[in-house]
């Protein structure tokens, strides 16, 4: 009797474990890591409520979200690594980036690890001015906007963010950046980084481009017809080179629309390019 006894207590429990298990899977909730001393600040927006655990033992903090984003700060007396939780089921903004108090003072909140794979609702992500080595957004597949330069990046995957509108990664490690899944991109900036190769031909509705500072010699924007704002400053380009260059990019370039902007400075073919070409289309070229 003491067995079966036994037997069935232990059954119980297994499956009480697994059923809290599986509970805490589906729990909507992002987390954060840092080992900041001093001040930290978030912001949200979204509906319904949400739970901050600050990770120091703190009372948990219960705020109730709205379509505004609102600030939450938090100091932390000493330099121990902390995780930080976040706890509701339609949190659709994040922003764990920098913030700017006054004219003087900036706080970054120093992240070394963000994980947003059990918030689908995600449409907002400003993550930038971080530590970040890794983003894994594959669980995010509502993301229209996207922030995250100047963190430590090397890898951006991209292919379960098919709404994605807004993408800015400058600062970072990037070697490749694969936008074909992002077939409503409007806006792109990649800057500084280490790109060799752009592909934009599938992102047909893209308006503004910033890719400066990388490392390209040519870029085709035959497949952009209402883009009205392009900088590839401080890349290879030469003026034209066995097809390929600043004057063919020119050609490119669409000439339908109004106050279109061109940036080209510090290249190598900049003195010796053509740029009237681009002007007869009505391209404000700036070199």
């Amino acid at each position: 009797m003491r067995k079966i006894f036994f037997i069935l207590t232990t059954v119980i429990l297994v499956l009480t474990t697994a059923c809290c298990d599986k509970e805490e899977d589906n729990v909507t909730k992002m987390t954060m890591t840092t080992a900041k001393e001093g001040l930290v600040r978030i912001a949200l927006a979204g509906t319904g409520t949400a739970i901050i655990n600050w990770g120091d033992g703190t009372p948990d903090e219960t705020v109730t979200l709205t379509d505004l984003t609102t600030r939450y700060n938090h100091t932390y007396t000493s330099a121990n690594a902390r995780t930080i939780t976040i706890t509701g089921d339609d949190v659709t903004y994040l922003h764990c980036g920098h913030h700017v108090l006054d004219t003087w003072t900036i706080v970054e909140n120093q992240l070394t690890a963000l994980d947003v794979s059990k918030n689908p609702m995600l449409t907002r992500l400003y993550c930038s001015y971080n530590k970040l080595k890794n983003l894994d957004l594959s669980k995010n597949p509502v993301l229209t906007e996207l922030y995250c330069s100047n963190n430590e990046l090397r890898h951006l995957d991209l292919s379960k963010n098919p709404v994605l509108t807004e993408l800015t990664c400058s600062y970072n490690q990037l070697t490749t950046l694969d936008l074909s899944k992002n077939p409503v991109l409007t806006g792109l900036t990649c800057s500084y980084n280490q790109l060799t190769t752009l592909d934009v031909s599938k992102n047909p509705v893209l308006t503004g481009l910033s890719c400066s500072y990388n490392q390209l010699t040519t870029l085709d924007v035959s497949k952009n017809p209402v883009l009205t704002g392009l900088a590839i400053t401080g890349n290879l380009f030469e003026a034209e080179k066995n097809g390929e260059g600043l004057n063919p990019l020119f050609r490119m370039l669409p000439g339908t629309l109004k106050s279109k902007i061109l940036r080209i400075e510090d290249n190598p073919g900049t003195a010796a390019c053509d740029p009237s070409i681009a002007e007869a289309k009505g391209w404000v070229v700036y070199r």
